[in-house]
């Protein structure tokens, strides 16, 4: 048995080929027609065995792809296997500029569209779940690092940082790669680039309740509770695809930003992985807190108001977490000259505002060129107040 059949349209040959190259050089084996079918074999047999052959199917989607019968014909029938996804026989790869409609809309793909070719291993990996197969040859074991303890790292995205976020919107735990990964990036100085992905099991959930409803809308009508439900399915996903987003995008500052760790007295990898769990388990959606009396609502804004973003952002604390802090008066004004130490960790909580506000400015605005204004990127010129 092999681990990936490669489906695409002979007009994707090149991609294709680069996929189980790609793949196989980590130690995968491959089916693909270009290497595999044989001149005078009987095309539909060979296909048809190379598919339950391999334990997944990866599909090249591209315009030339998704308008091709036959290759509609490939995936479908390997989505009657597993039509919830929830063994991930089907993995599609988007190499154009295309969206996938009807069915294959559900299924979360890996899109090295405009990649370069180093992140689109790395996403290409990260996306079957790639892991150290035994019979990938290890470094080379002689004159490592010139006598040097520890591998150096020295290449851009050379680091990649990759962390696991549940269905219930809490990490259980830290892979063992990521946690040496980050230990050895922050003991050397911060100086190799990296990589943070989230990968969000939520969206695998909610993908595989989508896929239940998107086989009910090829036998009949939905009823008007299906209708809502797959409007709600729909929103939920996209939400979830846009917070993880502005979640990579936090920690990613979060780790650059030299002074705030120096702020939070962090000295080693293991409380820099505290600030980053706080990140991932934010709840982004969370409305309620706005309008439970429970919470303050703490203004955080610049003064005078930058030309590259917004002014301010909102974080809400626990009423009782600020009366503790300021002595059982919440109505106190933190404008003007009055110094108010609000405390290490309700800071700890604004910073986790913080980054996904400058989140939202890149991600959601554009605002790229905030990260080289000094003033916007330096949290402690931020003034408080509290309503």
């Amino acid at each position: 048995e092999k681990d990936f059949f490669i489906s695409y349209n002979k007009a994707d040959g090149q991609w294709a080929k680069w996929v189980a190259g790609t793949l196989e050089e980590y130690g995968y084996k491959t089916i693909i027609q270009a290497w595999d079918f044989k001149p005078g074999n009987n095309f539909v047999l060979e296909m048809q065995k190379a598919i339950l052959s391999c334990k997944r199917t990866i599909l090249i989607l591209s315009k030339s792809y998704l308008e091709s019968e036959y290759c509609q014909a490939e995936w479908a029938s390997i989505f009657n296997y597993d039509p919830t996804g929830e063994r991930a026989e089907l993995i599609p790869i988007r190499v154009a500029d295309v969206k996938p409609e009807g069915l294959l809309s559900s299924i979360i793909y890996i899109d090295l569209f405009e990649q370069q070719e180093d992140v689109a291993i790395k996403k290409l990996l990260n996306g079957v779940g790639y892991s150290e197969n035994p019979r990938k040859k290890s470094e080379f074991p002689g004159g490592q690092n010139n006598g040097n303890s520890g591998k150096q790292l020295e290449n851009d995205n050379d680091v990649q940082f990759l962390f696991d976020l549940e269905e219930d919107n809490n990490v259980d735990k830290f892979p063992v790669s990521t946690k040496n990964n980050l230990r050895e990036w922050y003991y050397s100085n911060h100086k190799s680039e990296f990589e943070v992905i989230i990968n969000d099991k939520r969206q695998l959930s909610i993908s595989a309740h989508l896929n239940e409803i998107n086989i009910k809308l090829k036998q009949y009508d939905l009823t008007v509770k299906e209708e809502v439900e797959y409007q709600n399915y729909i929103k939920a996903l996209r939400k979830c695809e846009h917070e993880s987003l502005l979640k990579e995008k936090a920690i990613e500052l979060f780790l650059k930003d030299d002074g705030v760790q120096a702020y939070l007295c962090i000295n080693n990898y293991l409380e820099l992985l505290d600030v980053v769990k706080s990140i991932l388990e934010y709840d982004y959606y969370d409305q309620q807190k706005h309008r439970d009396n429970q919470y303050v609502q703490l203004d955080i804004f610049l003064d005078p108001a930058p030309e590259e973003c917004h002014e301010h952002f909102v974080v809400c604390i626990e009423k009782e977490r600020i009366d503790k802090q300021l002595g059982g008066h919440s109505q106190y004004d933190l404008f003007g000259s009055y110094v108010i130490d609000l405390g290490k960790n309700i800071i700890k909580d604004i910073i986790i505002g913080y980054y996904l506000f400058l989140s939202e400015e890149i991600l959601d605005y554009n605002n790229v060129q905030l990260i080289h204004n000094k003033k916007v990127m330096n949290l402690l010129t931020y003034r408080a107040g509290l309503h």
